[in-house]
């Protein structure tokens, strides 16, 4: 009697099982956009917030047959930068087109509904960007103050209703992208300019097309 209980119960299982496998797509195309604020750290001292946003779309590969495990990438451009408050009020903006490469895993709480957890890193190449310090502006990449390449990891949880997308994502720069302090060039410990790293915090929503 056990062992037929025990058999029942695996049938009922593995059914559940397949039928969450064959409702999980083989490829999926997004299209994605935030309001992103992001920050910057100078010797560990964090720079004032800045708002900014991203918009893109994204390409979700099942990596799995068995298991609704994603590799996701995309393309996407976005705004970033950061503030410094306090001595000489500068404001700098600073625009990527980025490339992300995360690994991504959808945990059904629905017929209709996920939870999507996930990691991965970036590489961001900067277009234009500019410093804005009382009457001066200034165009960072042609000063050669501030480097074109950035590259950083990420981690985001999203909450999927049908192909609608909400989710959350903090981005750690690990490069620093500070190349030549074009207001305190004496000066190489003043906060902003020297020892860059990029910081942010994203609010996404979007739209998921299923690809089986």
């Amino acid at each position: 009697m056990t062992i037929f209980r025990k058999t029942i119960l695996s049938l009922i299982l593995s059914s559940a099982s397949c039928t969450v496998m064959a409702e999980a797509p083989k490829n999926c195309i997004g299209i994605r956009a935030s309001f992103q604020p992001s920050w910057a750290t100078s010797y560990g001292v964090k720079t004032s917030v800045r708002s900014g946003y991203m918009i893109g779309v994204i390409d979700q590969i099942s990596l799995s047959r068995k298991l609704p495990f994603y590799l996701e990438t995309g393309l996407s451009f976005t705004s970033k930068g950061y503030k410094i408050q306090g001595f000489d009020n500068s404001s700098t903006t600073i625009n990527y087109l980025r490339i992300p490469l995360a690994a991504l895993y959808r945990i059904p709480i629905g017929e209709h509904v996920s939870i999507q957890p996930s990691a991965g890193v970036y590489y961001a190449y900067g277009l234009w960007g500019r410093l804005h310090c009382q009457d001066n502006s200034i165009n960072v990449f042609s000063e050669k103050s501030i480097s074109k390449n950035d590259f950083g990891y990420n981690l985001g949880v999203a909450l999927t209703i049908n192909n609608f997308y909400i989710g959350v994502q903090y981005e750690n720069g690990l490069i620093d992208i500070a190349k030549n302090d074009l207001i305190y060039p004496s000066q190489v410990s003043m906060l902003g300019y020297r020892s860059l790293k990029n910081y942010s915090f994203a609010i996404t929503l979007g739209y998921t097309f299923n690809i089986k």
